[in-house]
């Protein structure tokens, strides 16, 4: 009974420390859903976007997350519809997150100012698979005796589904970009074998855009708070001839974050790297992230409609 004590807190350790990681992108524009869902939205296209990221591959149980959205803006309605999915596989498919949304956008326009608060039902689906894991008590470290403790479960994967809601809203005004975000509002229920809520996360962006001729300046930064672990991001993009575009950027103690992309008015393309100066002790080979972006069909547009020139749109 002490072993399968023991090897119980040690699961539930592991799985409530996985569960307060929430998938991060560190492509600012074509992961701007996942920051704040008031962000989606530039321009009067269709756009549907499509991120992969693979989280220090040289470690065995590395992260890989995919994201994949597509949102329209609805003239009418003078506001941005979209819906917004992420698939997070760490361990190899020993924990799996799957989270699909719908979100809304209002466009407010206060003469030159553009406002737009936005809300995020999301669905999510979270599961752990026995069959991937080890414990000592199933290994014959001798040849030809038996265990003495095996264990045995009624199911070898476990799911939990749970309901939550983001909010956020920006304001901008001549390139000056300013984003508040509140995730998980309704703290969900996610754990397995007892109450384990998702804390409230908040979050701030900021972004101006300096034009030079046929070059763009974008500073940014983005800040992030979630019950005891606080996170910053900031840097400096810049747009060469409207296509090109290179960035660099730091999130505290963790990683120096290097972009390079091409875009033009159907298509953008980036590619980023982060290397880790955390302490971690293994060589972790950095963190890659791709990112796609398509633009459809173009709505007509009213007088009220205020285009948003950002690094996180």
């Amino acid at each position: 009974m002490k072993k399968i004590a023991s090897i119980s807190i040690i699961i539930i350790v592991f799985v409530s420390r996985l569960f307060s990681q929430n998938p991060q992108f560190s492509q600012t524009s074509l992961g701007n859903i996942n920051l704040n869902p008031a962000l989606a939205g530039n321009d009067s296209c269709a756009r549907f976007g499509l991120n992969y990221r693979n989280q220090w591959p040289n470690i065995s149980e590395n992260d890989v997350t995919i994201s994949a959205n597509f949102y329209q803006y609805i003239p009418k309605l003078n506001a941005y519809g979209g819906i917004n999915y992420i698939n997070d596989n760490q361990a190899r498919g020993t924990l799996k997150t799957n989270i699909f949304s719908v979100f809304y956008s209002q466009n407010i326009n206060i003469k030159k100012v553009l406002v737009r608060p936005s809300i995020e039902v999301c669905f999510g689906t979270k599961t752990i698979d026995f069959s991937k894991l080890s414990f000592g008590g199933v290994i014959n470290y001798n040849p030809g005796t038996m265990p003495q403790w095996a264990p045995d479960y009624n199911q070898s994967i476990l799911k939990k589904n749970y309901l939550d809601l983001n909010i956020g809203t920006m304001v901008y005004y001549k390139n000056f970009l300013l984003g508040l975000s509140v995730h998980h509002i309704t703290q969900p229920d996610e754990g397995f074998f007892g109450p384990s809520k998702i804390p409230i996360r908040f979050g701030v962006q900021f972004g101006y855009t300096l034009r030079l001729n046929k070059i763009s300046v974008s500073p940014f930064m983005y800040y992030k708070q979630q019950q005891n672990f606080s996170q910053i991001t900031g840097g400096v993009s810049v747009l060469f001839f409207k296509h090109l575009n290179i960035s660099f950027s730091y999130r505290n103690n963790d990683a120096v974050i290097l972009n390079f992309g091409y875009q033009n008015k159907l298509i953008a393309i980036n590619y980023s790297y982060d290397g880790t100066v955390s302490k971690l002790s293994v060589n972790t080979a950095g963190s890659h992230e791709v990112g796609l972006a398509f633009k459809f069909w173009r709505v007509k547009t009213k007088k009220r409609f205020i285009g948003v020139n950002s690094v996180f749109s």
